[in-house]
């Protein structure tokens, strides 16, 4: 199950979706479904939670704004930095 926090406060979500989003240059919104941590690339925002709504939950899910750099990753986790944050990700 994909596990992801930002690092300055441990703000994030897990949950059974991972999707990745960017905006295409036609200006709509894209999306995919990665099949794996190298499929998490520089210019797509990572979005991770639950499949469905959530009972009795503030959140569904959590998403992150693109991301710039991917500072460290192995077969399951990764270290990325948006344009104001840095997060970890376990896949």
């Amino acid at each position: 199950m994909p596990h992801l926090r930002r690092e300055r406060d441990g703000a994030g979500d897990s949950g059974a979706m991972i999707q990745l989003l960017r905006l295409g240059a036609d200006g709509k919104i894209e999306s995919k479904f990665p099949q794996g941590i190298e499929d998490i690339v520089p210019g797509w925002a990572v979005r991770v939670g639950a499949i469905g709504a959530r009972t009795f939950s503030n959140q569904d899910y959590w998403t992150t704004t693109p991301i710039t750099e991917i500072l460290e990753s192995t077969e399951d986790s990764m270290r990325f930095k948006t344009g104001n944050s840095v997060y970890s990700l376990e896949y």
